[in-house]
């Protein structure tokens, strides 16, 4: 754990540490433990994701292979910050380098699962862009007010 920190006059201790996609926040009590994921899609996507691979590629490569392909089109997805282009460098790396370096890579083929992870992957990108813009745009805004 990163950081723990105790709640009030209980025995409650209340810890925040990073896993390699999403924030896990872990509350202890002394009679229960509770584990949240902190970003809940992600997860959900990876498992739906994966039970629709098994279905098209019926081996369990082709799960790992989409697993792997969508999380690292989600850590390209970071791109997406940068203000008015970010969606469109994300589009760019993606599909015309994560992507074909994966299927090259895992020797799977190209089907609809990898089109749907990357279309859905944009459209949060484009949402994501347009909020860093808007932010930025205030705060220009702001300073030369």
């Amino acid at each position: 754990m990163r950081y723990v920190k105790q709640v009030g006059e209980s025995n409650t201790l209340v810890g925040v540490g990073w896993c390699p996609r999403f924030l896990l926040s872990m509350e202890a009590n002394m009679s229960e433990t509770n584990i949240k994921f902190g970003s809940g899609f992600t997860f959900i996507k990876y498992m739906i994701f994966a039970i629709l691979a098994y279905f098209v590629y019926g081996t369990v490569d082709g799960i790992l292979s989409i697993i792997l392909i969508t999380f690292s089109i989600g850590i390209v997805s970071w791109l997406s910050i940068v203000p008015i282009i970010g969606w469109i460098g994300a589009m760019y790396v993606n599909w015309y380098i994560i992507i074909p370096k994966i299927l090259l890579f895992t020797s799977t083929e190209y089907t609809w699962i990898i089109t749907l992870a990357f279309a859905i992957d944009i459209v949060v990108s484009l949402i994501v862009t347009i909020a860093a813009t808007i932010l930025i745009g205030k705060l220009i805004i702001e300073i030369f007010k």
